[in-house]
């Protein structure tokens, strides 16, 4: 009789993310200047880190805002840039930051008093 007794490891990595701290306001203006740096990000083959931090910057600001204007119309930008990073398109991402800069400079002062 032969037992082939096998053991296997799950080899995923636990890994824990800590949402960067500020205000939403702030938070939103680091995310508007991160935007613009994706798509070069993206031709020089470092799209994912920093789709990453931009992630990181969103998840932040919904935390704090949840159910505002600003995060239903702004909320398809992170979308469209996981997206270019995923498909290697640095204009799809520099169309998302574009965007979103427009949306984040309106809503700027309604964000300073969230």
């Amino acid at each position: 009789t032969i037992v082939d007794v096998t053991t296997t490891t799950d080899g995923a990595a636990v890994t824990t993310t800590t949402l960067p701290a500020g205000s939403p306001a702030a938070l939103a203006e680091q995310l508007r200047d991160l935007a613009f740096t994706l798509g070069p990000a993206i031709v020089d083959g470092v799209g994912r880190a920093t789709l990453q931090k931009i992630d990181a910057l969103w998840a932040a600001i919904i935390s704090q805002v949840p159910r505002t204007q600003f995060v239903e119309d702004a909320g398809h930008q992170p979308d469209l840039m996981r997206a270019a990073v995923e498909r290697k398109r640095p204009a799809d991402a520099d169309k998302a930051a574009l965007h979103l800069e427009a949306l984040v400079n309106s809503a700027l002062t309604a964000l300073q008093g969230a």
